[in-house]
């Protein structure tokens, strides 16, 4: 009893199309049960390479397929055909505007130090509030330097 012909699926359209690019490949397709496969012939060599019977197994089955099908074609030594580059002028950028700099410029004034503005603070609390004695700080810390700069 013969096999069933299978049903065309996209697997068969992508293959064909594929195997179109490779010349001296000739190929033909069987039935395996559940999964059928392309019995690609290169010279005198063959091989079957299978694929799922439902396309809708994954999203990428029907890649990875061709992947599979293509590794096997450089196994048996074929080579696929280049295809034409475009002849067509490259396209460039519709540019309206001038091209904006996104530096930020850069400015040549020295950076203002942290420290006076904290000193600058003190000092201006302490005129404010002439009662309040300067507490005495032990140490090397930051209100340390504060204190100092303003008892100078």
């Amino acid at each position: 009893m013969s096999q069933p012909r299978p049903k065309r699926t996209i697997f068969d359209d992508a293959v064909d199309a594929e195997l179109e690019r490779w010349p001296g490949v000739t190929w033909t397709r069987i039935c395996r049960g559940k999964h059928p496969a392309v019995v690609v012939t290169f010279g005198a060599v063959s091989r079957a390479v299978g694929y799922s019977g439902t396309p809708s197994d994954s999203r990428r089955g029907l890649d990875k397929h061709l992947t599979d099908l293509r590794r096997a074609l450089r196994d048996l030594g074929a080579v696929r055909e280049r295809e034409a580059k475009a002849t067509a002028p490259r396209r460039t950028r519709n540019r309206t505007e001038p091209k904006i700099a996104l530096v930020a410029p850069v400015s040549k004034a020295a950076p203002e130090d942290p420290m006076a503005k904290l000193i600058a603070f003190r000092k201006a609390l302490v005129d404010q509030a002439p009662f309040v004695l300067p507490i005495k700080v032990e140490g090397k810390g930051l209100f340390a330097k504060i204190i100092a700069a303003v008892r100078r």
